[in-house]
């Protein structure tokens, strides 16, 4: 199995991680960077400007979509995905964050 904010994502005898049902991503910090989701729009503070990478995966570790950011250290992304959870993985040089989100 692998980990997501604490939380253990195992496979089940299917083959498919089984989506885990406790944990919410506390995902802010001063240096660490922050990640709010605002009804369906995900805004962004990386740690400093730059290329920046998110990815994010269904309940099944899918990947769904990709972003590559550049430029500034804010941003807005409106997700134009079907409700549910999502996990996401976040890279900018060294920095590198992963959680989930649910979408309303």
């Amino acid at each position: 199995g692998w980990y997501v904010d604490d939380v253990r994502v195992v496979a089940s005898r299917y083959g498919a991680p089984e989506c885990p049902t406790t944990g919410v991503a506390e995902t802010s910090g001063p240096r660490n960077g922050k990640i709010r989701l605002v009804g369906r729009t995900l805004r962004l503070d990386l740690p400093t400007p730059g290329l920046a990478r998110l990815v994010l995966y269904n309940a099944l570790g899918r990947k769904v979509r990709e972003f590559r950011l550049a430029g500034a250290r804010r941003h807005a992304l409106r997700l134009d995905l079907s409700p549910g959870a999502y996990f996401f993985r976040l890279s900018q040089g060294v920095f590198r964050k992963e959680g989930r989100l649910v979408l309303p």
